[in-house]
This record gives C-alpha cells, structure tokens and sequence, in this order.
C-alpha cells in the first residue's frame, strides 16, 4: 500500500512541477492529486509536520489556483513573474521561523520522528508555496535548499522513491528558475 502510495504521489508531483515551470494551471489540480497521496504517506512515517504541510499544500492548491486563474497581475497565462521584495524576504524568514517553532511545539509531545529538520523544512515549504501562487520567481531558489536537504531526510526514513522525486525536482527546479528568469527579462 505504501509504496503504491509513494510511486503514485511521487510521479504526479513530477508532472505539477512540469507544468509548474510551463506556468500551467493544471498544475493546481495534479499537484492536489499528489499531495493527497503524501498527507497519507508521512501520516504513516511519523513524519507530522510533512503530514500537515501537505494539508497545507492541499488547500493551497486552491489559494493558487484562485491566483492564476482570477488574479489579474498572475493569472493562468504566461505572464505576471516578479521579484520579491526586501519585505517580503523578512515576512517570509520570520513567519517561517515562526511557525517552525510551533511545529516543534506543537509535535514534541508526540512520537514524531526527525521533529527538528521535518519543522523548518514545513515551514520553509510553506513560504515556497506562497511565493510560488504569486509568480515570485525567488521561489525556485528557496525550493532549491528546501528540496535538497528533503533528500536527506527521505533517505534517512528510506523513503527512496520518495528521495529520488526530490533530486528530480532539484533538477527541476533549476530548469524552472532559467525560464521564468528568462520572462521575467525578456
């Protein structure tokens, strides 16, 4: 069960970056199916700030596709890619840190495995998400960081589907960042 768990999510999360990086709107929906698949996934590894991280994504899935498709400035089309701003880094630095404490918090008392690097890395998914629902190119990089040290920790619950899903999306998301950085100066 797990593993088919693990294989499903994992090929329809390499199909929602893909259209991620093509700035598709039906990233939004293959993106929920493969988040789905790992709210169940990281619920059995003890793995609870993943688990709600991707309740999180679940939801944002909607938040995103209500920006693309309704947001004037980022709707669906190619088009609306920016920068972050100088606030937006230091809102984005410390609710992440914020709210990595409350995971930590929050997960302390239970029998949550890897509790420490599972918290900082839900919370420093969650800002990529929110930069990513607003074409904030910058996202890519902060996927970048995010994604690799995922692979540690996958490797470490010897999720390695799972670990292999994210070197692909390391892979991916420098092949994102060059072509929404080549709109962003075009």
């Amino acid at each position: 069960m797990m593993n088919t768990l693990e294989w499903f999510g994992a090929i329809s999360g390499i199909v929602s970056v893909w259209l991620t990086i093509r700035q598709s709107i039906f990233t939004w929906y293959i993106g929920g199916i493969s988040v789905s698949m790992y709210i169940v996934l990281f619920y059995q590894q003890r793995l609870y700030s993943d688990t709600l991280l991707h309740v999180f994504y679940l939801i944002s899935s909607i938040y995103g596709w209500y920006q693309w498709t309704f947001n004037k400035k980022i709707n669906s089309s190619i088009g609306g890619v920016r920068n972050a701003t100088l606030s937006e880094y230091w809102k984005g630095v410390c609710l992440s840190a914020i709210i990595a404490l409350l995971l930590i918090y929050i997960f302390k008392q239970t029998n949550a495995d890897r509790l420490y690097i599972d918290a900082i890395l839900a919370a420093g998914s969650i800002w990529g998400t929110y930069w990513m629902a607003n074409k904030i190119i910058e996202h890519w990089i902060l996927w970048l960081f995010i994604d690799s040290a995922y692979i540690y920790l996958y490797l470490d619950k010897a999720l390695y589907v799972t670990a292999v899903l994210y070197f692909i999306f390391v892979i991916m998301v420098i092949k994102g960042y060059y072509d929404w950085r080549k709109e962003l100066y075009a």
